[in-house]
């Protein structure tokens, strides 16, 4: 994934549809996303990897972990 994102291809997938319930945080299951970028940020000494995806149909917005208005996450040591 990580390659053809740096070569500027498309990369799309799709949230599982296992039986968990993603409605708090607004994830469809079986939508499918586009990936539109990675990253890793270093938390005490461990690596947490992301991917950043967007949502075709625009219809709902990420809320949980790792989104942009988690502010408990996303601080002044993983913004860097």
């Amino acid at each position: 994934m990580k390659d053809s994102l740096d070569n500027d291809y498309p990369v799309t997938g799709a949230c599982c549809n296992n039986g968990v319930d993603y409605s708090a945080v607004d994830i469809i299951p079986g939508h499918a996303y586009t990936i539109i970028g990675y990253d890793e940020v270093t938390i005490d000494s461990s690596t947490v990897k992301l991917i950043w995806v967007r949502n075709p149909h625009g219809d709902k917005t990420f809320t949980g972990y790792w989104s942009g208005d988690d502010s408990v996450n996303w601080n002044s040591d993983t913004k860097s």
